[in-house]
């Protein structure tokens, strides 16, 4: 299209290349990221094939340092999401309750009433102790409790919402990340001022994005005729820093570092 619009006449700019540098829209930390992320992958191939363990190893840690940021966009779209649908469209959220019809008060106080609802048969992931909000996104209170077979809730109220009965409620809970976010920045730091193998802080994190195996003071993972938990059991005690992945069922772990 743009070569016939040319032949005919038009003069049809070509876009300057961006030069690469950290747009002035971003955040401090998202530029804090980028610096980091260009120090650690400032000798990486970019072709997988072309690089060495330690390389990789840098290549998967600077694009895992903006993961929470990431995860934390698609929890506010959800939340969006919902904010935006009717009372009838929630009858189709597993997230939320619509038809909700005030059925009396069942404690709390007068400034937090706990307050009963009947609601219609609709599928429901609700199930005690989650913050809810009304049909506008705002902070209306807390489920005390949820009755599938008598399809009532109850809703522990805020003192500004003591008074509102809504026609329907969501669940949406942001889980704040900073302080993982922060950790994965200290790792980076410290691996882009002295490499992925050298001895130091933040050996477990490095060895597992390094893939090395367990710092067993020379044990056999596994002898012959030896079960895994018994193998397990047997080398936990040797472990010298590092990583020991186990995989087993709940409690596995606790049965090894009781050992241990």
């Amino acid at each position: 299209m743009r070569s016939e619009l040319v032949i005919a006449g038009a003069v049809i700019e070509r876009p300057l290349p961006k030069s690469g540098d950290a747009s002035q829209d971003l955040t401090d930390w998202q530029q804090k990221i980028a610096a980091l992320i260009h120090r650690l992958t400032d000798d990486v191939p970019v072709d997988t094939a072309e690089r060495n363990t330690e390389q990789h190893a840098k290549w998967l840690l600077a694009y895992v340092l903006d993961w929470h940021r990431r995860e934390e966009k698609a929890a506010w779209w959800e939340y969006f999401r919902l904010c935006d649908l009717s009372a009838e469209d929630l009858l189709e959220e597993r997230a939320a309750l619509s038809g909700l019809t005030f059925v009396g008060a069942v404690g709390g106080t007068a400034k937090a009433p706990i307050h009963r609802y009947g609601f219609p048969l609709q599928d429901t992931d609700l199930r005690g102790a989650e913050d809810l909000r009304s049909l506008s996104g705002a902070r209306f209170g807390k489920v005390e409790a949820v009755s599938l077979e008598h399809r009532t809730i109850d809703i522990k109220k805020r003192q500004d919402t003591a008074s509102l009965h809504p026609e329907a409620v969501f669940a949406h809970l942001i889980v704040p990340s900073q302080v993982l976010a922060d950790a994965l920045l200290r790792i980076g730091e410290y691996v882009a001022d002295n490499g992925m193998t050298r001895d130091g802080p933040y050996q477990a994190a490095r060895d597992l994005l390094l893939r090395a195996g367990p710092r067993a003071g020379g044990q056999a993972l596994k002898e012959a005729d030896e079960i895994t938990l018994a193998a397990a059991m047997r080398i936990a005690p040797h472990l010298d820093g590092g990583v020991f992945p186990v995989q087993g069922p709940p409690g596995a772990e606790r049965r090894i570092s009781a050992h241990a």
